[in-house]
């Protein structure tokens, strides 16, 4: 009876021990679970955080961005890519008044078609296109100028053409204004002559009615005499403009 005894004591111990070393058991796997599933999200956070200060650094760099805009890449190319030139659009200048010019009231738009025409002429002598509607209808005068400028003893194109040494004169008996400047490049990069320019007004547009530069040997030989009183209706008039054309056509 006492060996009995002394075995259910020792079944009692045993059941007991395994009892404490599962329970042993089950909270180290807990505890490792969490401390697991703690360090899997601290790693998830940290990758975040890591690529977003990526993210933040690259376009800090400068680094560009995948995906963008079509525009965008557009206007990347075509802003370092100069051949073939853009179309370029007539800048028009107008009046203050209609049907009247004066050099008081409308000097900052007579200086700017003077400027214009020189910067049009210049990519003229260049052999570069040249938009010259913003300045005339007349044909035989865009022939006129385009058949000058090739002729030129002169390259005179810059991409910032400045008129210095402006002297104007008004002739409200012809409805014009008489301009004479020294052509050179913005900043001060050297004189390109003297010019000439009769501007005029239709309507509330202004014109130029005529234009005479230097470096042209026939012009200079045909058309000493420059004036507003003997130019400003030139290209209207046959009689005088059509000796200037038969020396173009002679002269090819």
């Amino acid at each position: 009876m006492k060996s009995f005894r002394n075995i259910s004591l020792v079944m009692i111990i045993v059941v007991f021990a395994i009892s404490s070393f599962t329970a042993c058991q089950d909270n180290n796997t807990s505890e490792i679970s969490s401390d697991t599933s703690s360090g899997i999200n601290s790693s998830v956070t940290e990758n975040s955080e890591s690529r977003e200060e990526s993210s933040n650094n690259d376009t800090d760099s400068g680094h560009q961005i995948i995906g963008s805009p079509l525009e965008s890449l557009i206007e990347d190319y075509y802003s370092n890519y100069s051949e073939p030139e853009k179309p370029r659009e007539p800048t028009l200048r107008y009046a203050k008044e209609k049907d009247k010019i004066s050099k008081e009231t409308d000097y900052d738009a007579i200086v700017s078609i003077c400027t214009d025409l020189y910067y049009e002429y210049g990519r003229l002598t260049a052999g570069k296109d040249a938009v010259l509607t913003g300045f005339t209808d007349n044909e035989n005068f865009k022939s006129y100028i385009t058949y000058m400028a090739q002729h030129s003893d002169s390259v005179e194109y810059t991409a910032t053409p400045y008129l210095d040494n402006i002297e104007m004169t008004d002739y409200p008996e012809y409805n014009c204004v008489f301009v004479k400047a020294t052509k050179t490049r913005l900043g001060g990069g050297g004189a390109m002559g003297e010019a000439c320019y009769i501007v005029t007004v239709k309507g509330d547009r202004l014109y130029v009615a005529d234009y005479n530069t230097q470096f042209t040997l026939y012009n200079e030989a045909y058309r000493k005499n420059f004036s507003a009183e003997e130019n400003h209706d030139f290209w209207d008039n046959p009689e005088k403009y059509q000796p200037i054309l038969d020396i173009m056509k002679n002269t090819p």
